[in-house]
């Protein structure tokens, strides 16, 4: 009795420990429980291995667009509405005169323009006409000099080989005269000879060599005279070679200087008449650019339907001034398309020509099968939202390749952009699919065993695979030993199922 007066206060410490070991113990235990219970659930949660379709897709929603679709304005402004002929909802057909403007001050212009380029033609004509006179006279001209050099140049050649000829003759003539002198000489010679030798002898022969000699020296000199009428021939006529090959070059120095000079007279003619036409052209494009403008003008007063449609908007009324905005709206209502803004984080993934299924509210549960039609090479104008924040976007068209009539201008459609597909492949979910850290290989548990009472998997062996298309709930197995029917064990992250701090609560609440 004195020990526990004398240690009471010890043994209610002592008490007070015991009991937050034995809470704090049932509490752990506890906690305990519900984790394995949980993991364990966790652990026995699998999947059977099925062929199915598989899509990996870009989700979007758009706007159901008319495809041909236009806002339709005119070029003229500050002129009168003369008549507003259709109203929103009224069908139309290409050609249809929707609204006419005023082009009555137009339609003067245009006249006085009109004469205007008849005027500036006609002096045109004038002036290019006098320039082509001037450059065709050039022209001829250069053609008579150019004539009348090469006929005197014919002429003294034909007189330079006429004389070369007689040259050519008088030099054969004075060749033989040279000889015959030679000859005649020689033969005089030898009569002088003769007559030597009978020097000493009178009578007849001595009478008959000395007549001998005195005919040879007549012939002798008569050799002579033709020696030296042949040379001067010659000479004459060497001189009259030299005299006609001056002329000759002298012709062509004309001729070059003559071709140089009407050369010159052609080309500023010519740059004469270029300048004459080239004003002529430049003032008469100048009217008819005013003609061309005003009959565009006048032509845009009237303003048609480009194509079969209906009216979706109308901007003026009759008698007012119209300022150039947009008239009339037609919208083609039997062709449409989808038109939606892709991010850009999926911009890049998508394609023309890539498949897409099409659903609205107005088609109820029906799939429309659709088709990119075409990508914005830019980005839409950012528009600031009322957070302050905006997007980068890109507008995407969209084909929409299934006809119904339940389709409707504007209507809201969602969208599913297929990237890639798979069908009737073998697949599993995308958390059975798991990586070996050391060789890095892809595999699943198939399981073997399971318990009876418990559903716990109590055995399994790991089978390795070769994966292909990911979804975003299944992968697509393309390789492995895996088969249609097998049943994987599914693995997720434990923070993914299990919550601690339910658990903590719970304990804390035991614990009070």
């Amino acid at each position: 009795m004195n020990f526990f007066k004398k240690h009471k206060k010890g043994l209610i410490i002592f008490g007070v420990i015991a009991a937050i070991l034995i809470a704090g113990f049932f509490w752990l235990r506890s906690i305990g429980n519900k984790a394995m219970e949980q993991l364990a659930a966790m652990t026995s949660e699998t999947a059977i291995a099925e062929k199915r379709d598989v899509a990996n897709v870009v989700s979007t929603t758009g706007k159901v667009v008319s495809v041909d679709s236009k806002d339709l304005s005119s070029i003229v402004t500050g002129v009168k509405v003369s008549e507003v002929y259709v109203q929103v909802g009224d069908e139309v057909k290409a050609g249809d005169l929707l609204v006419k403007l005023d082009s009555e001050n137009l339609e003067e212009d245009l006249a006085d323009a009109q004469t205007n380029l008849s005027n500036t033609k006609k002096a045109n004509n004038l002036s290019v006409g006098s320039a082509q006179r001037v450059y065709n006279e050039a022209v001829t001209n250069q053609a008579i000099s150019a004539e009348r050099i090469v006929k005197d140049l014919e002429d003294a050649q034909k007189k330079l080989d006429e004389a070369k000829n007689v040259k050519g003759w008088y030099d054969d003539m004075y060749e033989d005269a040279k000889k015959k002198l030679e000859t005649a000489e020689n033969n005089y010679n030898a009569a002088v000879n003769a007559l030597g030798a009978l020097s000493s002898v009178s009578g007849n022969d001595v009478d008959q060599a000395k007549k001998n000699v005195a005919t040879l020296n007549a012939a002798v000199e008569v050799e002579k005279a033709n020696v030296s009428k042949w040379l001067s021939n010659y000479e004459s006529e060497k001189a009259n070679i030299t005299s006609l090959e001056k002329t000759i070059e002298t012709l062509k120095q004309n001729q070059v200087d003559t071709q140089r000079s009407t050369d010159s007279n052609i080309q500023a003619s010519r740059e004469s008449l270029s300048n004459a036409q080239i004003q002529a052209s430049g003032s008469t494009k100048s009217v008819e650019r005013q003609i061309s403008t005003f009959e565009d003008q006048i032509d845009s007063c009237n303003i048609v339907a480009p194509f079969d449609g209906v009216v979706t908007d109308v901007a003026v009324e009759k008698g007012a001034i119209y300022t150039g905005t947009p008239a009339v709206r037609v919208e083609d209502i039997n062709a449409y398309e989808i038109s939606t803004e892709i991010d850009e984080f999926d911009i890049g993934k998508i394609k023309v020509g890539q498949k897409v299924v099409i659903k609205t509210n107005g088609t109820g549960d029906e799939e429309l099968e659709g088709v990119v039609k075409s990508i914005a090479p830019r980005a839409t104008p950012m528009k600031v939202s009322t957070d302050g924040t905006s997007a980068v976007t890109y507008t995407t068209k969209i084909s929409i390749l299934t006809k119904n009539d339940m389709l409707k201008l504007d209507m809201t459609a969602k969208l599913s952009i297929i990237l890639d597909e798979s069908n009737g492949s073998l697949t599993v979910p995308y958390d059975a699919v798991m990586t070996d850290e050391e060789t890095g290989d892809k595999y699943v548990e198939i399981i073997d065993a399971k318990d009876e009472k418990t559903g716990m998997i109590t055995a399994t062996h790991k089978e390795i695979v070769t994966t292909g298309l990911e979804s975003e709930y299944y992968v697509v197995i393309t390789g492995g030993n895996l088969k249609e029917g097998d049943e994987v064990k599914i693995t997720r992250d434990i923070a993914d199922v299990f919550d601690f701090s339910v658990y903590m609560n719970d304990g804390a609440t035991s614990g009070m």
